[in-house]
Formats: structure tokens, C-alpha cells, sequence
């Protein structure tokens, strides 16, 4: 049985962005601006900025993280050659289609996001980091 990586990624994105009240509503906002077309605004760059710097964060604080699930301590694994902007299209497709999703937490959301796309995922831990005694 496969765990949920929403449910297990839970522990471990309130441990790594703690009680953010950055919401996916905003991320999404952000996420939406586009800093290349030629009417683009100094908000718009800032909004990109913020929503490609969110995702390589995100990105690097999960990346290789040891979380636990039913099955043990597994890390997360994202399939190869995953980008920052195909995450964020992922993202902003994804929250097109759940607006209902706005008010919770951006990480939480994104961790679903690409669980829904299959691009994430638990890889249980060979060897555990710390020796039973």
C-alpha cells in the first residue's frame, strides 16, 4: 500500500515552513504574473521572482528530506528532470482547478499538487540514519 505523500508530507512541511500563512492563493497570484510580456510592470517581475524562489526553496528543503511514513522513514523523490517552471505550471494548473484550495497553506498545496501529477514521491530509506539498539 502506497502511502499518501500529502499525509506524510504534512509532518514535514509544517516542520520546514512552520506556521506560514503564505497561502496558495497568494502563490498562485504570484505564480500567474507574467514578467515577459511587454506591458509587464515592476510587480509583475517581483511576483514571478517571489513564486520561482518559493518553488526552489520548496524544492530544496524536500528534496532528499527523511520523512515518515506507514511504511518508515522514507525520502522525497522528484522524477527526473523535473524544472522549477514545470512545477510552477503544475502548480498554477492545479489551482485553476481547485480555487477552493486558496486559504491553505502553500506548501501543503504545492506537496498535492505534485502528488496528483506524479511528479513527487516517497522512496522508502534503505539503511536508517540512526541504529536501532
Amino acid at each position: 500500500m502506497k502511502p499518501n505523500l500529502v499525509a506524510v508530507l504534512l509532518l514535514l512541511s509544517s516542520y520546514l515552513f512552520g506556521s506560514s500563512s503564505f497561502t496558495a492563493g497568494e502563490l498562485w497570484k504570484d505564480c500567474k504574473a507574467d514578467s515577459t510580456k511587454m506591458t509587464s510592470t515592476l510587480d509583475d517581475h517581483y511576483s514571478s521572482g517571489l513564486c520561482v524562489g518559493y518553488m526552489l526553496g520548496w524544492m530544496d528543503a524536500t528534496t532528499d528530506s527523511v520523512i515518515v511514513t506507514e511504511n518508515g522513514p522514507a525520502t522525497v523523490f522528484f522524477e527526473d528532470a523535473v524544472t522549477v517552471g514545470q512545477i510552477k505550471r503544475v502548480f498554477v494548473q492545479y489551482m485553476d482547478q481547485h480555487p477552493e484550495a486558496e486559504n491553505k497553506t502553500a506548501s501543503l498545496t504545492l506537496t498535492k499538487a505534485l502528488q496528483e501529477a506524479h511528479l513527487a514521491h516517497p522512496e522508502p530509506v534503505k539503511h536508517p540514519l540512526v541504529k536501532e539498539q
